[in-house]
């Protein structure tokens, strides 16, 4: 019998929130790529490499997928926005450079998933909770904004600031579904600056602002 050993090739198991998460990650790509309608079990396995009874094994149902995806894509660019403009100097800045984060052209991938998911929420109960889990987060930055701009003497309100904040989102909301789909449109005279200036505008005069204070460039 030969000296050398041969060690047996093992392959080990990835633990289950790396393989989770991996999953997941694969959902997001599809659902930012070609829509939510993409997200299936066995394209997420042949995305992933895995067989396709551990896709189901990880999430019950499609919808648990399709939802987990959803929401990862909202809280990374939640996220990420929230460190792009934590830096600014005013309140009155990081509200202008949220603005201006959210409605950026090349936001409308993220813009065109959530019209995707408020239409699918019609009658798929666990993307509708994933949906309102997230505007609900949304109001609630949006509310914590405007409060430290008051407590900063920066804005000046006549309404609560949740009252403002869901004003302001619903203004926001409506932007960025209508732009969403400005890449198809090259040659329309539909004009979304001036949806922009609107937002901008509006804003300002619920937050006591002066008038351009959150024009963006």
């Amino acid at each position: 019998m030969s000296a050398t050993q041969v060690t047996p090739n093992v392959t080990r198991r990835k633990p289950r929130e790396d393989r989770r998460h991996e999953i997941i990650n694969a959902a997001c790509n599809l659902a930012l790529s070609e829509g939510l309608g993409a997200i299936t079990a066995r394209r997420v396995a042949s995305q992933v490499g895995v067989g396709f009874s551990l896709v189901t094994h990880y999430f019950s149902s499609i919808d648990e997928l399709v939802s987990a995806a959803f929401s990862k894509v909202v809280a990374d660019e939640r996220t990420s926005i929230a460190d792009y403009v934590r830096d600014r100097e005013t309140v009155t800045e990081q509200l202008r450079a949220t603005f201006a984060a959210y409605t950026v052209a090349t936001r409308d991938p993220i813009g065109l998933l959530w019209l995707d998911a408020w239409r699918q929420a019609a009658d798929r109960p666990l993307i509708r909770a994933a949906v309102v889990q997230q505007m609900e987060l949304d109001l609630v930055d949006m509310k914590a904004t405007i409060d430290a701009g008051v407590a900063s003497g920066e804005f000046e309100l006549a309404d609560p600031s949740s009252v403002v904040a869901m004003r302001i989102l619903a203004l926001l909301d409506g932007q960025v579904a209508a732009s969403a789909v400005r890449g198809a449109l090259v040659e329309s005279t539909l004009d979304y600056p001036a949806v922009e200036d609107l937002l901008a505008a509006t804003a300002e005069r619920e937050l006591g602002l002066p008038v351009g204070a959150l024009a963006t460039d």
